[in-house]
């Protein structure tokens, strides 16, 4: 039914409101925290599958996102920066490095 001219809406259009601008801030609020933990977890070389699935999820974001999270996906997809996020960060591990030793 067309709602009639001169008559307020509904008082349900504005809880409906209400709870949608809180779902959209909510899912904001969790992008950009994912984004940061992941910006903390880049610098510190660990959770490499945090990071790929924080840059697949940020292709959504048309066009900055979308740009950003294909090239984070197709940087971390080379052998050598898996290397870097291995537990010994690319370094091997060696009798002289684990008794402090010169080698």
């Amino acid at each position: 039914m067309p709602p009639v001219q001169g008559q307020p809406p509904p008082p349900d259009i504005g809880w409906f409101l209400g709870f949608l601008g809180l779902a959209m801030f909510g899912v904001f609020f969790l992008c950009g925290s994912l984004k940061l933990l992941c910006a903390h977890r880049l610098w510190a070389r660990r959770s490499r599958a945090l990071c790929f699935v924080v840059a697949a999820l940020s292709r959504v974001a048309v066009p900055y996102g979308t740009a950003i999270g294909v090239w984070t996906l197709l940087v971390l997809r080379r052998p050598s920066v898996a290397q870097l996020f291995s537990p010994f960060g690319g370094r091997t591990r060696t009798p002289s490095a684990l008794s402090g030793g010169a080698a």
